[in-house]
């Protein structure tokens, strides 16, 4: 229990000497709130009287910060009931009082479980006819489809009709792509350390069902990606902000976590942390499998693209490091084919992939055997190591222009955190500026920057920028735009 004497909101931070205004601080932190989980859905916000009191605010700014939240869609303001954060009961709600207005089957006749934070995103890729950012993704257009269709069309016309494999051909299929990891992530495994499903959020799925039960605990990168804490969410799992600086993990308060018997796991993007592009250092992951060890937690280590690395040797994993029983591993082999060909792997104890299997038969059929044995073709053949060698080589030239264009523009008003992996850079900015309002005065100029890419507290303005959509005029027209809103920006406080 709180001490009396604590303050009732004490993660969120409001600095009055910054030139930001107050009623926009309070707006971006009650959403960063809302992304960590601090504020549940459905959860009732104090009267703006009281809420103004807890925070020493003027009540005319938490009025003005809450209309723009419910303007925003983060909350529901419902008149003489009070100010919900939005969930699903809300929309419940509003389908029992508009079920006089369901006509052609537009409203279901029962109650609907859905996500705002969905939706926003979804609105994000729907605005097509304009240049968008996203977090660091492949580029479609850079998707070699021939090769991949033609090899499985191949396999497919000799095996259809013919006898089933027999084990020993697909271990053999397996020892492909066995060898594959060992020479790509320096991963030398035995193929009962691995479990391959259809894409990345089942493999979360499986092991937030495995390893947690509702109200367990999970470490999580304070800034960590939205796409895996929300898969979190869904389970009920509760997110536990890790800090992490130059120096690393603060692991007296890791401990702390440790020792709480709901946490069952740490997440983490160890070689590009989301969203800073940060690695943890060798040394801070190695006490942290060993803090891991003593207290039994899991180590969820996701490493999505980490075919696209710009250093002489691909980045190693933390099991090819520090080798333990800790340790799960999730990761994608094909990035550069057709998502029908991406092989997304879970590499654990051979106990936990046991499970993982059993689990995974409920969710989906084992994955067709002409799939792996083109994944395991093109391996042998060498041409998925071409392939992405051709793709790292367009990535890092890519990653360099966006740097240098963003150095050139802004110069000493930013800081540049470059990747070594991946597909995302990170900038942080020296200025004031509003982050709200640059994404507003963007889109107005033909780019949309979703919410979850952007970053402000009183410490910290910074934004994650993917650079793998994006070709040399595309990084030309997000430069430019950013650099015409921030001079917008920076005209209006001199006035």
């Amino acid at each position: 229990m709180n001490s009396p004497v604590d303050p009732p909101f004490p993660f969120l931070h409001l600095d009055k000497n910054s030139s930001t205004p107050i009623y926009l601080q309070l707006v971006d932190e009650i959403i960063h709130a809302i992304q960590l989980g601090h504020f549940v859905h459905g959860y009732q916000l104090p009267g703006t009287r009281q809420f103004a009191k807890d925070l020493g605010l003027n009540r005319n700014t938490v009025v003005k910060s809450l209309e723009e939240l419910a303007a925003l869609g983060w909350i529901d303001i419902l008149l003489n009931k009070g100010t919900y954060i939005r969930n699903q009961s809300q929309k419940i709600a509003h389908l029992k009082t508009e079920k006089n207005d369901n006509r052609n089957g537009q409203k279901a006749g029962f109650p609907i479980y859905t996500s705002y934070l969905l939706d926003q995103e979804k609105i994000c890729e729907s605005a097509l006819t304009q240049l968008h950012l996203n977090q660091g993704l492949p580029d479609p257009r850079l998707v070699q489809y021939h090769e991949a269709y033609k090899t499985y069309h191949h396999i497919a016309k000799r095996k259809i009709g013919k006898p089933q494999q027999d084990t020993n051909s697909h271990r053999y299929f397996i020892k492909q792509i066995l060898n594959y990891l060992a020479l790509s992530r320096q991963m030398y495994l035995h193929e009962d350390q691995i479990h391959f499903v259809s894409n990345r959020a089942l493999a979360l799925h499986l092991i937030s069902k495995l390893l947690f039960q509702p109200a367990d605990q999970i470490g999580v990168h304070s800034m960590n990606e939205q796409f895996s804490n929300l898969i979190f969410q869904t389970h009920g799992i509760k997110l536990y902000p890790i800090q992490l600086s130059e120096n690393g993990f603060d692991f007296s308060k890791l401990e702390e976590m440790m020792v709480n018997a709901s946490t069952k796991a740490i997440y983490l993007l160890p070689l590009h942390l989301y969203p800073t592009a940060q690695p943890v250092s060798p040394q801070s992951l190695k006490e942290l499998v060993a803090l891991a060890k003593e207290h039994q937690i899991a180590l969820i280590e996701d490493e999505p693209y980490a075919s696209f690395y710009y250093t002489h040797r691909p980045l190693p994993s933390i099991n090819a490091q520090f080798p333990n029983d800790q340790t799960i591993t999730l990761g994608q082999i094909g990035d550069g084919l057709p998502s029908l060909f991406h092989l997304n792997y879970i590499v654990g104890p051979s106990d936990f992939i046991v499970e993982c299997k059993k689990l995974s038969s409920i969710y989906e059929e084992a994955l067709d055997p002409f799939l792996l044995e083109t994944a395991s073709t093109l391996i042998k053949e060498g041409e998925l190591l071409r392939i992405e060698r051709k793709h790292r080589k367009i990535y890092r030239e890519r990653r360099e222009r966006l740097g240098n264009r963003l150095r050139q523009t802004f110069g000493d008003s930013i800081q540049l955190q470059m990747p070594l992996m991946g597909l995302g850079l990170w900038l942080e900015w020296k200025i004031p500026l509003n982050l709200l309002q640059l994404k507003k005065d963007a889109f107005e100029k033909g780019l949309v920057i979703p919410q979850h890419l952007l970053y402000q507290t009183k410490k910290l303005t910074g934004i994650r920028i993917g650079f793998g959509t994006l070709n040399d005029e595309e990084i030309d027209q997000v430069v430019d735009i950013l650099s015409a809103c921030v001079d917008l920006q920076i005209k209006k406080l001199r006035l």
